[in-house]
């Protein structure tokens, strides 16, 4: 297991703040079978003096299983409410030899403001509003690199860029390339084609 951890006080992404991060991972076929984590933003865990409860893992990680990547969001709104969590499939099954440009965009919160972005290969898989942090931490490291893995093999990093404040994708992105525009729908809904005689948007969409 290797990781590289950012505890950069000026780096360090804060609750509240806005943050960007990209890295290219490479999985050899060698190493399509390992488990476990490859990117975290992790608050650590406070001190028992301080009387406050421990966290259990980091608030968002970006987990490789048996060649499928899949993102992870662990929440706790305050004291009083339940912890919890979220995950998303990005990627199905990775091809190995291939690299995979991954781009997250953070704004940590406590409340519903709290947004979670991502793109790969240049392509929006995820977005998510809401509560995305734990009510006694304040700021988090970035961490890349194999973690937790009980089944060793190698994986490959580069491009690892991230961003606190102020950014946007192609400040992080490799080769500071835009992003790839939303697909557009291969058809006209009904209720929005011309000359249709009673047709009407469904309530969900008035």
């Amino acid at each position: 297991e290797f990781e590289l951890v950012n505890r950069d006080e000026n780096d360090s992404p804060r609750v509240n703040q806005q943050c960007w991060a990209a890295v290219s991972i490479l999985v050899p076929a060698a190493s399509v079978t390992h488990s476990g984590m490859v990117i975290q933003w992790h608050g650590g865990f406070p001190g028992k003096a301080q009387g406050q409860e421990y966290a259990q893992g980091p608030e968002a990680c970006l987990r490789l299983d048996n060649g499928q990547f899949t993102f992870h969001t662990n929440f706790k709104e305050s004291k009083q409410t339940a912890p919890g969590s979220r995950v998303a499939k990005l990627v199905e099954k990775a091809q190995p030899g291939q690299w995979y440009d991954f781009v997250f965009h953070h704004y940590f919160s406590l409340n519903d403001d709290g947004l979670t972005e991502i793109w790969v290969q240049g392509r929006k898989l995820y977005s998510q509003k809401g509560c995305n942090a734990f009510y006694y931490r304040s700021k988090f490291a970035f961490k890349f690199g194999s973690y937790g893995s009980g089944t060793g093999g190698t994986i490959l990093f580069d491009e690892a860029k991230v961003m606190t404040g102020a950014g946007s994708y192609e400040q992080v992105s490799p080769g500071g390339a835009k992003p790839l525009p939303l697909p557009v729908p291969a058809t006209i809904p009904a209720f929005a084609q011309p000359n249709q005689p009673g047709a009407t948007a469904p309530a969900s969409q008035k």
